[in-house]
């Protein structure tokens, strides 16, 4: 269970049971699910553990138990942690966003004995309306990645870095096409 303190200082209770699998196929709960697709590299079988829409806000919300339970049913030889376009979306300020992600680094560590790899994000379709630039959720996730000796790799150098939108790797704006998203398995 994770609890929630809402704006209105009420507070939500969200329940996340798991069901944990083989290597295949999809876990879900309750407004999260662990994909396991072959992503175009055979030699990888990745799962995606994410809430549709969440900020890094709300996984760091995450309990250490939930990781746990997660990471010993999947038993990953790495952990990826990708997050920062729902944090422009939801005006998560660069240094909250940083604080973020390493609690759930130091979740990550805890469950699997090592530092996860940290992938930015890029120039997407909101980038003329957000509060704060990609570049600078980039910078907060390569600080904490280096303060941390964990791998990053940075996709905003790769394909923002001049800072400009190029709708043509993404399928909708915001998610990547499959052939983007194979390149950066590849980097990975």
């Amino acid at each position: 269970h994770i609890q929630t303190i809402n704006s209105d200082a009420s507070l939500s209770r969200i329940e996340m049971a798991v069901t944990v699998r083989p290597k295949t196929g999809t876990l879900e709960h309750h407004g999260a699910a662990i994909t396991s697709e072959s992503g175009g590299v055979s030699s990888l079988v990745p799962y995606n553990l994410s809430i549709s829409g969440a900020a890094s806000t709300e996984h760091a919300l995450i309990t250490r138990q939930y990781f746990m339970d997660v990471i010993e049913g999947v038993n990953p030889d790495k952990v990826v942690i990708a997050h920062s376009t729902n944090d422009q979306n939801g005006n998560v300020t660069p240094s909250q966003y940083a604080a973020n992600l390493d609690t759930i680094a130091n979740r990550v560590l805890a469950a699997t004995g090592f530092e996860p790899v940290f992938v930015t994000g890029i120039v997407n379709s909101n980038e003329a309306t957000a509060t704060y630039n990609m570049s600078e959720y980039a910078a907060a996730m390569e600080e904490v990645a280096n303060a941390r000796g964990a791998k990053i790799v940075n996709l905003y150098e790769v394909f923002s870095p001049t800072g400009v939108y190029d709708a043509s790797i993404y399928q909708d704006g915001i998610h990547y096409t499959t052939e983007e998203s194979s390149k950066i398995a590849r980097l990975v």
